[in-house]
């Protein structure tokens, strides 16, 4: 492979920004950072890719910790991915995308730890180990008082498929 695809793919853990123009037709364009916004690191659900991507969290799309589940757009792909970092400083001048939405409750902040440890020890993508640590279905967040979300509001125990 060749070009930003053999980088994207190959061996080295290095992060990466999801900035750039806009395709033809297809993802958002990069969001100018504001006061308000959060930067994570995403792990996205995509075989052999080593990478991780920042991106914004707007004060509009709920709770985000290490873990939670995000649709997030790579080029004119969409894709799902797990937070592994919140609060990340991108380089200066870097303009990012804005996640598309909070998916779903993901793995505990240790287990996502140890998935990057897995993935060095094992020379894995470490995708792999969060989405067996992950449940097979969207689950709800739940309140510090003990109700759920409007998200999860009308569905038994904060669960539905994936759809």
């Amino acid at each position: 492979m060749g070009g930003a695809q053999g980088e994207l793919f190959g061996g080295s853990d290095t992060d990466a920004t999801a900035a750039g123009t806009k395709p033809a037709g297809s993802a958002a364009p990069p969001h100018e950072l504001t006061a308000d916004d959060v930067v994570v690191r995403v792990v996205l659900d995509v075989r052999n890719l080593k990478q991780s991507f920042d991106y914004v969290v707007g004060p509009d799309q709920g709770p985000v910790d290490i873990g939670t589940l995000v649709d997030v757009e790579l080029g004119d792909r969409r894709l799902r991915g797990w937070v592994v970092d919140v609060g990340v400083t991108p380089e200066s001048g870097t303009r990012l995308r804005r996640i598309r939405r909070v998916r779903s409750v993901g793995p505990d902040e240790s287990v996502v730890e140890l998935t990057g440890w897995g993935a060095w020890r094992f020379a894995g993508a470490r995708s792999a180990l969060l989405g067996s640590a992950s449940a097979p279905v969207r689950i709800g967040f739940i309140d510090n008082a003990g109700g759920m979300d409007a998200a999860a509001a009308g569905r038994p125990h904060g669960n539905c498929s994936d759809p």
